[in-house]
């Protein structure tokens, strides 16, 4: 069941209506139940459709503009097919029942997504964390009232940076030039990630405490560099072309081939470099044949001070090539 709410009339009585107006007595609005579309940065699109094929309906709420009070819970039910260049972004809609009418037509919220539960997962307050060159980290009350300072994410990385990368420790002069004295690791140390077993990290009280104790050593394989064109990440397939076949006939050939492996939407193909300029050069050849045929009926019709003659010079090309 659907329901609205009227807006101000728009005929008064007393007014002339005919039969083929278009404007309305009154616009009623949709508001049970209504929809909320908003944008996420397309690097969150694959945790979304991952999320969807997992539990094929995903929460979502609705935030007023002072970013804590929640206005109405909804559901997502609809993902864009296309992501925008000039922003990076996809568009998502969510519907909400609106029940409590706490949702207007054309009011801005915030939309919360949301993908995953993380369960056993320390929750802090946003006002707890704290930021420094090393990152973000929290201070955290011991029982007999001392502070401690819990080390996050950042300060983990530059403390492996600072186990296996070069460190600069003293400075050497000389007459004429200085020299940088460097500290690093034995490579004997750095050839197998299981000597992140063997380290230690110092806490706050001074202790040594095995790496192994609070992280988990996990492999995986991931590429070394990532391609982009624009904003999506690309892979490069190069080609040579065989004896006695033009560039065009391979064109025609990978076409033919990509058509044939039913790519999915999400995947698009192009062609770069010289195959890319020969393509935008092919598709000018029309516009430059036309206006070499202008050029020479201009000049002709100088030359003959006529509009006829030039047309009947120019329609004897066909015949003139095919003899």
């Amino acid at each position: 069941m659907h329901s609205g709410r009227a807006g101000l009339r728009l005929i008064d009585p007393g007014n002339m209506v005919h039969s083929s107006d278009t404007t309305g007595i009154v616009t009623i609005t949709q508001t049970q139940p209504i929809a909320l579309t908003f944008s996420v940065p397309q690097a969150n699109l694959q945790t979304i459709l991952s999320a969807l094929h997992q539990s094929k309906t995903l929460p979502v709420t609705a935030i007023a503009e002072d970013g804590k009070t929640v206005l109405s819970e909804g559901k997502l039910n609809f993902v864009s097919n296309e992501i925008d260049s000039n922003t990076g972004s996809i568009k998502l809609k969510a519907v909400f029942d609106n029940q409590d009418d706490h949702l207007y037509p054309n009011q801005f919220v915030n939309a919360r997504l949301q993908t995953l539960i993380l369960t056993q997962a320390t929750v802090l307050p946003a006002q707890a964390m704290q930021l420094s060159s090393d990152g973000a980290f929290v201070y955290v009350i011991r029982p007999d009232n001392t502070v401690e300072r819990k080390a996050g994410a950042n300060m983990l990385d530059q403390w492996l940076n600072n186990a296996f990368s070069q460190r600069q420790i003293a400075t050497r002069y000389k007459t004429l030039n200085h020299y940088h004295v460097v500290m690093s690791l034995d490579a004997n140390f750095t050839a197998d990630p299981s000597v992140l077993d063997d380290l230690q990290v110092v806490n706050n009280q001074g202790s040594a405490v095995p790496l192994p104790a609070f992280t988990r050593l996990r492999g995986a394989n991931t590429p070394l560099s990532v391609a982009h064109q624009g904003q999506s990440a690309t892979s490069t397939i190069d080609f040579n072309l065989a004896d006695d076949v033009s560039l065009d006939k391979a064109r025609q050939v990978i076409k033919h081939a990509m058509a044939n492996i039913g790519l999915p939407n999400t995947i698009q193909t192009g062609f770069e470099g010289t195959a890319k300029t020969f393509s935008a050069l092919t598709a000018t050849i029309p516009w430059l044949i036309l206006a070499a045929l202008a050029a020479v009926y201009i000049v002709l019709g100088m030359l003959y001070e006529s509009y006829i003659h030039p047309l009947t010079i120019l329609s004897t090309l066909p015949s003139a090539e095919a003899g």
